[in-house]
């Protein structure tokens, strides 16, 4: 949860949760793939 970075520093994410997982799905594919 990222509500505490945001008040305390107004940081805000860039990526949500799922395109996030997505990224690390992808990613995991990618390297099983290329061995």
């Amino acid at each position: 949860d990222a509500s505490k970075a945001k008040k305390d520093l107004g940081w805000e994410p860039k990526t949500t949760f799922v395109e996030l997982v997505e990224m690390m799905v992808e990613a995991d594919l990618r390297r099983l793939k290329d061995g």
